[in-house]
Order: structure tokens, then C-alpha cells, then sequence
């Protein structure tokens, strides 16, 4: 898939007969990974044309893909409490702990109810602020016309942005690199088929020798923002590193530095990297569309002339808002995630025993042109005068959905639109090559060699 073809056809979804389970094409002992290992977006979207609900044929275990709004209401919703976490990210572990993107049942409800004050409505406004400063900062070192990657600046800002406002801590350049070499290593851990089967972080690979070198260094860096903040003292919360440190657990007793350093780590592995990512594609699709990057940059010149923007800008500023959202739904960054099946359920004649994989899309989803016309089409007008109401409910979950759906949304939503707001006023972003930017299937969908850009003054 690129970001300037039509490689991808728009599709929509096969009629499904009562009790018959579709099944994707597939190898002898291999199953449907040969599919998989070659193009992952390609394999959901092929399977996604068989019906609402396929086996994917995904060896060792039974595998499904979820492709219906109602199906996945149901997975996310109706049935959670007997679903946990599929196998990429219980294998996630190995980085993140238990932390609250990979914990389950109470543990997970304790930790939810906790950071929950951290991502509340009036807190990420006191945030802006320093959204808005990091940017200016990053982008006070680009030049006029200078060839550089935007990805990586993009990765820097968002992880900055996370430790400033999250954790209270401004990260020196060595710490800085060692959470971003963490990150490529988690990257490609989950970079392909492997991350399906468990347990491959055991195996002596090359690849899983540098992750578990890189978490080493990461570690390092979140026992220092741990340290730091203790020795600063807890005063109640003003971030949520301090709201953890001052939390309890049910008897009485403050939460160890294991359960602490699992949640910091959650919180900058998977908070700094997605919204880089949609950034990136936000800023590569403006690149490719002059005259969207054209009425974009209209609406912040009319709403800020030569001010910086704020958070009570964003209500003025609709279209910002209907990029990132179509940016969103063409590359979300979690474009694929699963539920294991811990108790057996039957679904349209279908049974899901215990151990069951099902796996939901929202790459599938945003593509569906029973949902969004001219699907392939960058058309950020479409999300004006209430689509997103006209949906039905799970067509678009960039952020995934239920009771776990992502704490950071209203976060990432902030961030993202400042981010952009900040330096689109400021520049555009003219793509330094003409070479199709090509997705990497990872635990999050990024641009594999990033976004080459020049710079040029408004």
C-alpha cells in the first residue's frame, strides 16, 4: 500500500451465510501467514471481502477477523469481560510489564481508575501550553528548504511533549536517543509475522537481541523520572507520575517501583509514538494535496494571523480538526488489534471456543465504501456538518473502542491538532522526493523510512 496509489481497491463486504465461516486461502501447515508475512493490510483486506466474519487460518491457534460495526460492538462491548488481550500484546510484556495497555481484569480496572485524573478534560488544557511551546521549539531549528526527515522530528517532539506533561521531566539528548532506539526495537519486534506466534522474544534472533539490549537502556531513563520525581515529593497529583506515586494500593501501602515504572512505560512507549505517526501521514498527505494544504493554511492564517495557537483556538479551527481525522481514517496508527476469547461465545452460527483469536481492523474499517465514499480519496471536507454522527457506531475507532477504549484519546487529539496547527501557520512541508512512502506494519503503522520534507516559510 502507498500513500500516492491505488494500490488498495475500495471494497465492500461479502453477504455471509448463517453458521458458515468463510476462510481466507491458504498454504499447507502454514496456513494464511505466507499471505500475512507479505503484505499484512493487504491479507485483512482481502479477508475482509469474504464476509463479517472470516477465519483467517493464522497457525498455531483459531483465528477470526471481525469486520461488521456490530460484531466488533460486540467483541469490544457486550462480551469484553470474557475476552482478554490477543497474543501480540500479552507478548508485549516483555516491554511494557503490566502496564494498562497489556493488564487484565482488576489489576487493569485498579490502574484505569487511577491515571484516569491525568487524561481528564481540564487537565490536558493546562497541557496546551507546553504542546504548543515543544513544537515552536522543534520547529525554531528548521531551514528554509533544508531536506529532513519529518518522522523523526515528529518522534522527538511527541516524546517530549509525554515527558513534559505527563511525567513533570524535560529529557536531555542521551535519554532522549535511548527511548528512541527502545521504541525502533519495539518497532521491529512486531515488525511482521512473528509477532502473531508467542513466546518469539525467547528465541536467540538478531532482531530480539537488540530489543531486549534497547529495553535495558529505557529502563535506565524510566528509573531516573521515577527517582526524580520521589525525590521532588508527591504533593497529590499535578502529573501523572506524581498521581502514581502518590496512590495506594488496598492496604494502605504506596505502589512499588515495578507497577510505577510498567505504567511509565506504557505511557511513553505507546503515548509518543502513535500520535508521531498520524502526524507524519497528516503531513505527508498535505504534501501530495496542495489545495487542501491551501485551505488549511487559510483557516489558521484568518483564525491566529501571527499568534501561536491555543487551546481555546480549536473550537475555531473545524478543518485542523477534519484533517487529523481523515489522516486518522486513512492511517490509523493502531490499524489492527485483537481479543482472545476466555470464554466461548457463539456469533452468527459461528462458535468461538476458549483461546480464540479475533482480530478487528481499523485500517479495514475506514476503508469500507459502504462506509465512507470515494474511501481511497483524501478528503478532509467529508467529516463536516456531523459525518462522523451518520456512522455507525464502530465504523471509525482510530482510538479502539469499549471499556478499553484508549485513555490518551482526548490527549492525542489535542496534541495532534496544535502540533499541526502550530507549524502549518508557520510552514509548508514540500515532499523532498517523489518515491511512494510506504507503511510500516508494526504495533503501530508508521511511514518505514519516514517523511522527507523541505521546509518552506509561509
Amino acid at each position: 500500500m502507498r500513500i500516492d496509489g491505488d494500490v488498495v481497491r475500495p471494497y465492500r463486504r461479502a453477504m455471509q451465510v448463517e453458521g458458515v465461516t468463510p476462510r481466507v486461502r491458504a498454504w499447507p501447515l502454514v496456513g494464511g501467514a505466507v499471505s500475512y508475512m507479505r503484505d499484512p493490510l493487504a491479507f485483512f483486506e482481502g479477508a475482509a471481502k469474504l464476509g463479517p466474519i472470516v477465519d483467517l487460518r493464522l497457525p498455531p491457534v483459531k483465528s477470526f477477523q471481525f469486520s461488521d460495526p456490530a460484531d466488533i460492538e460486540y467483541v469490544l462491548v457486550t462480551a469484553h469481560k470474557g475476552m482478554s488481550k490477543d497474543v501480540a500484546l500479552q507478548d508485549l510484556r516483555h516491554a511494557l510489564g503490566n502496564g494498562l495497555l497489556t493488564s487484565e481484569g482488576e489489576s487493569w480496572r485498579r490502574q484505569r481508575r487511577i491515571a484516569q485524573p491525568a487524561f481528564h478534560r481540564d487537565r490536558i488544557r493546562t497541557y496546551a501550553e507546553q504542546m504548543v511551546s515543544t513544537a515552536e521549539t522543534v520547529g525554531a531549528a528548521f531551514r528554509e528548504g533544508e531536506a529532513r526527515n519529518l518522522h523523526a522530528d515528529l518522534m522527538r517532539t511527541t516524546l517530549e511533549i509525554v515527558t513534559r506533561c505527563l511525567f513533570g521531566s524535560e529529557l536531555d539528548d542521551r535519554d532522549a536517543k535511548a527511548i528512541l532506539v527502545a521504541m525502533a526495537a519495539v518497532t521491529e519486534r512486531f515488525d511482521g509475522p512473528l509477532s502473531l506466534i508467542p513466546g518469539m522474544t525467547r528465541l536467540p534472533l538478531p532482531q530480539f537481541r537488540r530489543f531486549k539490549a534497547a529495553m535495558l537502556g529505557f529502563d535506565r531513563v524510566i528509573t531516573q523520572l521515577i527517582a526524580r520525581e520521589r525525590a521532588r515529593g508527591t504533593d497529590g497529583g499535578t502529573n501523572l507520575l506524581s498521581m502514581l506515586l502518590a496512590a495506594e494500593t488496598e492496604m494502605g501501602e504506596p505502589l512499588d517501583d515495578v507497577w510505577v515504572r510498567d505504567e511509565v512505560a506504557t505511557m511513553v512507549l505507546a503515548g509518543h509514538d502513535t500520535t508521531a505517526n498520524v502526524l507524519a501521514w497528516t503531513f505527508a498527505l498535505l504534501g501530495r494535496h496542495p489545495r487542501v494544504d491551501a485551505k488549511l493554511h487559510a483557516e489558521l492564517a484568518a483564525v491566529l494571523g501571527e499568534r501561536s495557537p491555543s487551546v481555546d483556538d480549536l473550537p475555531n479551527l473545524p478543518y485542523v480538526e477534519q484533517v487529523v481525522n481523515e489522516a486518522l481514517r486513512l492511517y490509523p496508527p493502531a490499524w489492527g488489534f485483537g481479543r482472545e476469547v476466555v470464554e466461548p461465545f457463539e456469533r452468527r452460527g459461528i462458535s468461538f471456543p476458549k483461546g480464540t483469536q479475533i482480530y478487528m481492523s481499523p485500517w479495514v474499517m475506514h476503508r469500507n465504501a459502504d462506509y465512507f465514499p470515494e474511501p481511497l480519496a483524501f478528503r478532509p471536507e467529508r467529516w463536516a456538518d456531523g459525518f462522523a454522527r451518520t456512522l455507525p457506531k464502530y465504523a471509525f475507532l482510530p482510538f479502539g473502542g469499549g471499556p478499553r477504549v484508549c485513555i490518551g484519546n482526548a490527549f492525542a487529539m489535542t496534541e495532534a491538532t496544535l502540533v499541526l496547527a502550530t507549524w502549518a501557520r508557520r510552514f509548508r512541508f514540500d515532499l523532498a522526493s517523489n518515491r511512494p512512502i510506504v507503511p510500516r506494519v508494526s504495533l503501530t503503522l508508521g511511514p518505514r523510512d519516514g517523511v522527507l520534507v523541505r521546509p518552506r516559510r509561509r
